[in-house]
């Protein structure tokens, strides 16, 4: 791998998103195939060998289609099972209108995208001042959270429990951050798309650091990729801290991997080294995939 920035799971396939725009997936034994693209930064639609792309964040459904967030041309984009790349939604220029259908919308430097329950899209802005996204099925683009109204400014990742409850890490307030969703009522329908209300927890001081305890004395640097292990407990990938940091369900924050050095070092936990823990991923046996 080359730069390696995003990950996610389908069964027992990682999924991998690189800035050498591609993305590959890896299986069990080791193999590793190139999913889709080129290796030159692009937005063109098509086929495995044709298309053009530049994948951040990544994530796949139930059926193995996998999304991922374009951050350089404001977009976000599919790959089918046939590896046929399209755009789901973003017009390739910068903005934030509402109420647009799929590629007549705008985003503003999408970093991450969650699939959440009736295949809506969840999508994170590192520009727009933190704003959250919601992509229905229909192809409808809505703000969840609007500038101003959030408490961060740089969202970079998020994910959702077994609930479809929504958490994003807030690479500038050093912070993750928990919203309760209303589960919409007709899952095709963007009419009855969910909402979030408001902010129900917040895991770190907003100090920059590692100290580990309870989510108000907890301290984080720069959250980016998060996901839920198999015991319910928020694995935090931190880009700035290399460390891997678990949230409990009982509210407690403890460093699981790393001991914060710059560097490439295997280990028992706390004494590997990371270069910086980008992302998280875990499958269904417990372990855990850290790309750096």
């Amino acid at each position: 791998f080359h730069t390696p920035v995003g990950i996610a799971l389908f069964g027992t396939k990682l999924i991998v998103s690189q800035n050498t725009w591609l993305v590959n997936i890896a299986v069990a034994d080791g193999d590793v195939t190139v999913k889709v693209g080129t290796g030159i930064s692009g937005r063109l639609d098509g086929a495995k060998g044709t298309a053009t792309i530049s994948a951040y964040g990544v994530a796949a459904d139930s059926t193995g289609v996998v999304y991922f967030a374009q951050q350089s041309s404001y977009s976000v984009r599919k790959i089918d099972s046939a590896d046929h790349t399209t755009t789901v939604a973003g017009t390739g220029a910068a903005g934030s209108s509402d109420n647009a259908i799929g590629v007549w919308a705008e985003f503003n430097s999408p970093t991450d995208v969650s699939v959440g329950p009736g295949d809506y899209l969840y999508v994170t802005m590192y520009g727009s001042g933190g704003a959250i996204r919601l992509v229905a099925p229909d192809g409808v683009v809505t703000t969840l959270l609007t500038t101003g109204a959030s408490p961060f400014n740089k969202a970079v990742g998020l994910d959702q429990n077994a609930a479809g409850h929504l958490y994003v890490a807030g690479f500038d307030t050093h912070q993750v951050h928990a919203y309760q969703t209303t589960p919409p009522a007709v899952p095709t329908a963007s009419g009855s798309a969910p909402s979030l209300a408001a902010q129900s927890w917040v895991a770190g001081s907003g100090a920059t650091g590692n100290a580990d305890g309870t989510r108000l004395v907890a301290e984080f640097q720069s959250p980016r990729g998060m996901a839920f292990d198999i015991s319910g407990d928020l694995m935090v990938g931190e880009d700035h801290g290399r460390r891997v940091r678990r949230i409990t369900p009982l509210g407690r924050v403890f460093t699981f991997a790393g001991d914060g050095t710059n560097a490439h070092a295997d280990g028992i936990r706390t004494a590997a080294s990371f270069g910086g823990a980008l992302d998280v991923a875990v499958d269904a046996a417990g372990s855990m995939f850290v790309p750096e």
